[in-house]
Order: structure tokens, then sequence, then C-alpha cells
């Protein structure tokens, strides 16, 4: 388990995966035959999964997941009180899992669960569990905010937060994080209670004006910049991105920040596009050549399937200037290869060099 929790925080969800599915065979392996009860392992691994699946975007089999771990973790509560804490954070997973499936009465639901939950441990301890309580209350307004439900229950939830945090019982620099995440929402829920979000999301041309989002986004600091642009569709994130003139280490740690699968959809909209902005272009040829498997002893380049999907994707003036970064050039030949004969060639007319040939390099 805490293999798989580590490779998911690691952004290799598709290894935590596999070393979950694991750790579930060999639960149903020694079920039957072993005296002691399985069930909280059982409910972690289900609520392992379900984060997993999530950041790879299967959201239908990460609810299901969310939904086992709640129910174990519910009837293991209704015994021990020890378990309110796991049944919590369970909710919390579930109430993102649905908040991005848009069944936003269900997954504001969870969420109230959650407050409630740590308000209870709150009145035990509140400087063990004050701060569980903030964030719950500022992911349920947050949803509130996303799911254009419930304003003033969130404006409410708000409140609450802040105050927690202006008790003085915690740290300095965690209490400006989490008032800035409030502060940001707060004043989205005081400009215009929002209608509820379509589903699916808006294109890219959903009528954005996305230079003035982007000059928008560029005076924030890099968290709430990228809390900011998540509230977008991927194609409007990337569309922004292209609008802006960002400072390198900003951006990276704005990218760096989102989920993996929403970073893989940005990705995809930002390579279909003519990037002109050299920041951007170095953040798109970075990431891309970061989804390359280690090398193996023979020293041959594995490619991700992503890496190749994505580069496929491109418009050949863009995949141009990505191979042309000198870091891609020694692995040019082998990505080339693995796209369409056509693309390919159209590519590498634009290079600045013959990949075949390493003395051009």
């Amino acid at each position: 388990m805490q293999q798989a929790e580590q490779l998911r925080r690691g952004d290799r969800p598709r290894d935590s995966l596999d070393a979950l599915n694991e750790v579930a065979e060999l639960l149903r392996s020694v079920a039957g035959s072993a005296d002691v009860g399985f069930e909280p392992d059982i409910a972690a691994t289900l609520l392992g999964r379900a984060k997993t699946l999530h950041a790879l975007g299967n959201l239908d089999e990460a609810a299901r997941a969310a939904a086992g771990a709640v129910d174990a973790f519910q009837r293991m509560a209704q015994l021990n009180v020890s378990y309110d804490q796991d049944l919590a954070r369970a909710l919390g997973v579930q109430a993102e899992i649905l908040a991005r499936l848009h069944r936003w009465p269900e997954a504001l639901e969870s969420q109230h669960r959650t407050i409630s939950i740590d308000r209870r441990l709150v009145r035990i301890n509140p400087h063990r569990y004050g701060l569980d309580l903030v964030r719950a209350l500022i992911a349920f307004a947050r949803l509130c905010r996303d799911g254009g439900r419930r304003h003033a229950e969130a404006v409410g939830a708000l409140r609450e937060a802040v105050g927690l945090l202006q008790s003085g019982r915690y740290d300095e620099a965690v209490v400006r994080r989490l008032l800035r995440a409030a502060h940001s929402i707060g004043a989205d829920l005081i400009d215009v209670p929002r209608a509820p979000r379509p589903s699916p999301p808006a294109s890219a041309g959903s009528g954005m004006d996305h230079a003035a989002e982007a000059k928008a986004v560029l005076a924030r600091d890099h968290y709430l910049a990228r809390m900011r642009l998540e509230r977008l569709p991927p194609a409007d994130i990337a569309l922004v991105l292209l609008a802006m003139r960002p400072r390198p280490r900003w951006l990276d740690m704005v990218f760096r920040g989102f989920e993996s699968h929403i970073a893989e959809e940005v990705l995809e909209h930002l390579v279909r596009q003519a990037i002109a902005e050299p920041v951007v272009l170095d953040l798109v040829a970075k990431e891309l050549l970061l989804r390359l498997d280690d090398r193996p002893e023979s020293f041959t380049r594995i490619f991700h399937k992503s890496t190749v999907s994505l580069l496929s994707h491109a418009v050949p003036g863009t995949a141009a200037a990505i191979l042309n970064s000198l870091e891609w050039r020694y692995e040019a030949r082998d990505v080339l290869a693995e796209l369409d004969r056509e693309q390919a060639a159209a590519i590498t007319r634009l290079l600045a060099y013959d990949p075949a040939d390493p003395s051009t390099f």
C-alpha cells in the first residue's frame, strides 16, 4: 500500500494501480482463511484505487472504488469511532470524483458529511484536526462555486474556515496558503453566483477572452494561478497559456501543480497550436521529454505511448520547434519513426539538422 501511494504521488499512476491490484489480489487470497479481519486493508486499497483511477481520468471506475471505500469505512466507524477520520478522507475523495463527473448534488453531500465528521473531531482536539476541517470547508466552497449551487452555504463555510485560521493555533505558512485559497474562492463567489457548469465542459470555442484571462492569471502567484486555471476546460487552459508571456519558473510551478490527467490534456491542446512564446514552447518540450521511460542497459530510448500520441497530434511547426531543442536532438530519430510517415517527413523538413546524422547536431 505504501509503495502504491508513493508511486501515485510520484506521478506514476499506472504503476500505482498495478501495485494496488497486487494488494487486492493478495487480500482476496488470504481473506477467506485468515482469523483476523482484513476490512481496514480492503477499504484502504479501495481508496488508493479511487485516487489512482481519478488521476488516470477513469472517473466511472474511480467513483465505484470510492463508494466501496466509503461503505467499508462507514461500517467500521459504526463500530469504532477511531475510523471517523478515515471515513472523512474517503468522503472527500468521493466528493472530488463526483464533481469531475458533474454529479454536483452527490458531490456536495459527500463533502458536507466530511465537514460534519471533522467538526466533531475538532471539538475533541482542535490543534490536531482543525486544519482538516479548514480544508474540508474550503473544498465545499470550491465545489459550490464550480457547480453553481448553495452559494450562501459556500460563503458561510469560508467564513468558518477563515475564523479557524485566525485562531493562532496553526503554522503561519500553512495559514497564509489556505487563506489565499479561501480569499480567491470568496472573491469568485462575491463576484457573481455561478450557473452550473455544463456537462461536458466547454470546448476551445467557448467564447472566452483568453488574453484577458491570461492577464488575470499572470497577476496571481503560481498557487492561485493554478487554482484559477483548473476551473477551465483543458482546451481553454492551453489557449490562456498561449496568450501570456510568463516567467519560466512561474509557469513551471503552475504546470507541475496540475493533476496528471489535466496536464496531459493541456499538452495535447498545446501541441495542436503554433506556439510562438519561447517560454511555453520550452515547457512543452521539457514535459514531453519527461514522459520518456528510463534508459535500459542498451541505451535505447523507449517512448511512452503518451509522448508519441501527443506528438502525433502536433502541427508540424510546433513538433519541429520541440525537436529542434538541444535536449531532443538525440531522441528525434526514434520518435519520428513512431509517427505517420507523411507527418514525419513534414516535420523533418522543418528541422535545423538531420536526425539520422549526429554530426549535424
